[in-house]
């Protein structure tokens, strides 16, 4: 969910917990320096991080969202983390620059649930639980998936 604010407190919502401007200033320019190293809003970081997204966010891009709340998520560190489509606006440069954070960022510290459209995200997932008409029909790392020649290798390989 986006806030009708800047791009910098819809990055900070329920993260701070200080009023001192010093304080202040030394969280923004960590957020700034991490979304800078992880190129997660190379666009809205130029744009400035004082800029307004507008209601729900319609100031920005979808794939500038999906950017805003993963920047959101990297800042909070949550030990569970859901995400739903969450790279389905962005190029596949940026998919894959974040699918490589995830990876390393949360791989054995945290527990990360997606779901995906893109079968090529599955690839790294510890477990893959395949869906067919709201049922769950296999469970499975990727691997074993594609070697029982199952349902996930049909999505993958179009080959029955």
């Amino acid at each position: 969910y986006m806030f009708s604010q800047t791009i910098l407190n819809n990055i900070l919502v329920g993260n701070t917990k200080t009023s001192k401007p010093i304080a202040l200033e030394k969280i923004n320019q960590s957020i700034i320096q991490l979304l800078i190293e992880e190129d997660l809003l190379e666009t809205i970081v130029k744009i400035g991080m004082q800029f307004e997204v507008g209601t729900k966010g319609d100031r920005l891009s979808g794939g500038q969202r999906q950017k805003l709340a993963i920047a959101r998520s990297f800042l909070k560190n949550p030990r569970v983390l859901i995400m739903d489509e969450a790279t389905s606006a962005l190029d596949n440069k940026s998919q894959s620059r974040i699918q490589k954070q995830l990876e390393t960022r949360w791989k054995g510290s945290s527990t990360m649930i997606a779901v995906v459209h893109r079968l090529d995200m599955a690839k790294t997932c510890d477990k893959v639980a395949v869906m067919k008409a709201g049922s769950i029909v296999e469970v499975g790392p990727y691997d074993d998936l594609i070697a029982k020649k199952g349902m996930l290798y049909e999505l993958v390989t179009g080959k029955k």
